[in-house]
This record gives structure tokens, C-alpha cells and sequence, in this order.
């Protein structure tokens, strides 16, 4: 009955997403063939065939799955209803890993229901039982919305509802999602099985917010324009907040990864060791601090989050004081989220220019941590590309663009 029930709301989700696409199409003002190709370039890295993020996250949780297991069959054995609750959850995330190849998409993705009782064993171990089930089911959740997106891209990034806006979102929300996944494994790996990934983990987390950030702007691309018919009032100014909101988090959190990330992670292999070298030191520049670890980057992402604040807060006020938004105060915001994008889409493509020169092994690794990190590597070379794609939709509006 569960499995029928899964079907059920998958289904109903595919109808729904026709049923929103069909809304779409729409020939978009200052929209050109150069901004589709960028939009339909990151599609095809995140959720293409071949070798798209989608397919290559399932042999990494193949690896996580087992390794965990191994851990909790030692670990665990005079709390029987703790490690059934874990396996429960591992055994979900093997059939959801099941269906992120484009064959099991193509018949259907099948989401487990899972009741998770949460009733603890009293031994303390180095291994952290709560912290071990909450990361299990948060990639158990991620890996379901990723699916989602994944299903809602086929619909918006393909004819006959082909959609710039809708397909650059779609792809932002899966990389946000993939982020997710990887954050709560490399977590799980701690709590679970005494692995420290905390690098990796919070590479991930800068990468989640500013993933949000990203599809935060491809909102803003539609929510804000006043020029278009599907502009949305109610909308322009949460997205406009959520976007120096996502960006302001990822700053928090980059300045957690100047931290642990810094000396290279002295115990990991070479490659991953420079690279967590090289992230270090971006985090630095982009959260404003130039001492001698910091990448010599042109953009500063904290200088960009407050000019953005600066901007649409001035717009809020303004609309507040006139008893409602004018056409100048929504392009003012308009304007100040294509630069969030455009400084954002820069700032990832700097740190893919400082480690395109670390040598590296493009083979799969065999061991699940070095595949997990590898896997870590191309999310913000992927995000980059996302960020890129939005920003080249406002870059190919702005010729029509009135001055705020």
C-alpha cells in the first residue's frame, strides 16, 4: 500500500508539473539564443545523461551505505531498536540511490514512505546515535526533493514547454539538494561510523546557500520585472530578501571553512589536500578578509550582500512611504539581484580558475571518503555554471532595462 501510495503522489506531482509548464513558453523581453544555451549547458551538467551530478551521487552513497552498516553491525548490537531504525534508513536511501540513474526516471520514481522511532540506547559511544539518525533522514529528504526537481526539469527544460526561468530554477534547486545530500553524508559519516569530513561538510553547506542564492535570482528574474506580463508584486520582495539572506549565510559559513579547511587537511590525499588548501583561502576573499591566506579574487561577496541590502531596502522604503511599489522601485530590486548573480556567478568561477591548475585523478576513487570528496569537488564547479546561466538571462535583459 505504501509503494502504491508513492506512485500515487508521483504522479500527481508529473501532473502538476505539465499542468505549471504549460503556463510557460512565453517569449521573454531582452531573451536570446545565447541565454538558452547557457540555461540548457547547466541543466545538462546537473541532470543530463552520462555524466551529470544525478548519475554520479549514486555510486557514492552505494559506498556510504556500506560503510555504515559495517560501523553500526559493531557498534551497536545491545541497542536492536536504535540500529533497526538506522538500517531502516539505509535501506531507503539504497532504493532512492536505485532510482537516480535516467532508466529508473524514465519508469518512475518511487519515494519510501519511512516512520522513523527515535527511542535511543543509553551507552555513549564516539559514534552519536541522534546525530547519526537525523543525518540519515535528511538525506533520505533531499534525496526526494531532488527528484522532484529532477522530474520538474524534464517538463521545463525540454520542448514543448521550454522554459529559461523555470529550467535555471529547476537546476539550482537540484544542485541545492545535492549539496544537501553531501552535507548530511559526510555528517552521518561522523556520527555514524567516526569519519572526519568536516571540510567536506561545510564546502558543502557554502554550496547549499549559495545554491539558494541562485535560484533565489532566477525567482527574482520573473518576480521582479515589471516589464513582463507574469510579473509577480506579491513575490519581488521575498524573493529580493531571500537572496542577501542566502547569500549573507553562505558568508557565515565560508568563514567556517577558511577555518577547517585551512593546512589542506593534512591527513587526506594530495589532490584534496591542495584543493581544501585552495577553498580556504577563496572563502577568505570572498568574505572581505585579504590577509595572506586569502585568493587575490576580484570579488567580495560581503561588499555585494550589503551594496544588494542597500538597494532593495531603499526600494521597500520607498514603497512603503508612496503606499505602494512603482515600476522604478521593483526594477530598483530588479537590478539589485542581477547583481548578486552576476558577482556570485564570478566569484565561483574564480575559485574554478585557482584549482583548475591541482592535479588530479579523474579516475573513481575506491574508498567511499575520497569519492565523497571528489563528488564535493564538482558542486561549486557545477553551481558556477548554474549562476552563470541566470546571470546571462538579466545580462541579455539589461539593453531594455530602465535606469533605477
Amino acid at each position: 500500500m505504501e509503494r502504491s501510495m508513492a506512485r500515487c503522489i508521483v504522479l500527481a506531482l508529473g501532473a502538476y508539473a505539465v499542468s505549471a509548464a504549460s503556463s510557460s513558453g512565453s517569449p521573454r523581453v531582452g531573451e536570446d539564443s545565447n541565454a538558452t544555451a547557457a540555461v540548457l549547458k547547466a541543466y545538462q551538467v546537473v541532470m543530463g545523461e552520462g555524466a551529470a551530478l544525478f548519475e554520479e551521487l549514486g555510486p557514492v552513497l552505494t559506498k556510504f551505505t556500506t560503510v555504515v552498516q559495517a560501523s553500526i553491525a559493531s557498534q551497536y548490537a545491545a541497542e536492536a531498536t536504535t540500529q533497526q531504525d538506522i538500517s531502516m534508513l539505509l535501506n531507503t536511501i539504497q532504493q532512492m540511490t536505485g532510482d537516480l540513474t535516467a532508466e529508473k526516471l524514465a519508469r518512475g520514481t518511487s519515494v519510501p514512505a519511512v516512520q522513523l522511532r527515535l527511542k535511543l540506547g543509553t551507552r555513549q559511544e564516539v559514534v552519536n546515535p541522534p546525530g547519526c539518525l537525523m543525518h540519515l533522514g535528511g538525506i533520505v529528504s533531499a534525496l526526494t526533493s531532488a527528484q522532484w526537481y529532477r522530474l520538474q526539469g524534464k517538463v521545463d527544460c525540454a520542448a514543448p514547454y521550454f522554459d529559461n526561468s523555470s529550467c535555471a530554477s529547476d537546476v539550482a534547486n537540484a544542485i541545492e539538494d545535492l549539496a544537501t545530500i553531501v552535507e548530511h553524508t559526510a555528517g552521518a559519516a561522523f556520527d555514524c561510523a567516526n569519519y572526519n569530513m568536516v571540510c567536506t561538510q561545510s564546502v558543502a553547506t557554502v554550496a547549499r546557500y549559495l545554491a539558494d542564492a541562485t535560484t533565489a535570482g532566477a525567482y527574482g528574474y520573473v518576480d521582479c520585472d515589471t516589464r513582463q506580463h507574469y510579473y509577480r508584486e506579491a513575490s519581488c520582495n521575498p524573493t529580493a530578501l531571500r537572496i542577501v539572506s542566502s547569500l549573507g549565510w553562505s558568508l557565515r559559513k565560508a568563514n567556517v571553512v577558511e577555518v577547517v579547511c585551512d593546512g589542506g587537511e593534512k591527513q587526506s590525499s594530495d589532490d584534496w589536500g591542495s584543493y581544501a588548501a585552495a577553498v580556504s583561502a577563496w572563502s577568505s576573499s570572498i568574505t572581505g578578509v585579504h590577509g595572506e591566506n586569502a585568493s587575490h579574487v576580484v570579488v567580495d561577496l560581503t561588499d555585494t550582500a550589503a551594496r544588494a541590502l542597500g538597494k532593495i531596502s531603499g526600494a521597500m522604503s520607498a514603497d512603503a512611504i508612496g503606499g505602494g511599489a512603482t515600476t522604478s522601485t521593483r526594477m530598483t530590486q530588479f537590478s539589485a539581484i542581477a547583481d548578486v548573480v552576476t558577482d556570485l556567478s564570478g566569484a565561483l568561477h574564480d575559485l574554478d580558475a585557482k584549482v583548475h591548475s591541482i592535479s588530479r585523478d579523474d579516475s573513481t576513487p575506491p574508498s567511499f571518503v575520497d569519492h565523497l570528496r571528489f563528488y564535493a569537488r564538482r558542486l561549486p564547479s557545477a553551481l558556477g555554471i548554474s549562476a552563470r546561466s541566470v546571470a546571462e538571462l538579466f545580462e541579455r535583459s539589461a539593453q531594455t532595462l530602465p535606469q533605477a
